[in-house]
């Protein structure tokens, strides 16, 4: 998809398109080795910030496709048991747990979601 440059990026390159013009301007060699020297220090300054950028988007989008840890581990491990689900038939692993607010820290609520159909599935669960 594609996203819109940010401004900090876009004046990074503007700079370096203007040192690149001031070099192919100057006729001293010294002069239009600076230029080019200035040029490429703004060319590696966006992509440090493009960089980041990536970064950023890459451990939102990590942040938003977590599942979530349940919050009580049990010592049977059957947090861990996939659930079929009685739609179709797929694998849903949990993906959330919860305390049961009516049982007052008696019950939790487990969500499990099926990887076929996307259906969510609640089980009431003692501790």
């Amino acid at each position: 998809m594609l996203r819109k440059i940010p401004e900090h990026i876009l004046e990074c390159l503007g700079r370096a398109a203007e040192a690149r013009g001031r070099a192919d301007d100057a006729t001293d060699p010294i002069l239009k080795s600076d230029y080019l020297e200035m040029e490429l220090r703004w060319m590696r300054l966006a992509e440090s910030y493009r960089f980041v950028e990536q970064a950023n988007q890459f451990l939102d989008d990590a942040e938003h496709h977590r599942f979530p840890r349940p919050s009580v581990l049990k010592f049977d491990n059957s947090h861990s048991t996939v659930t079929v689900c009685e739609k179709c038939g797929g694998e849903a692993p949990l993906i959330d747990c919860a305390p049961c607010t009516l049982s007052r820290g008696v019950r939790d609520i487990w969500t499990f979601k099926c990887e076929v159909c996307r259906e969510d599935l609640k089980r009431i669960v003692e501790r």
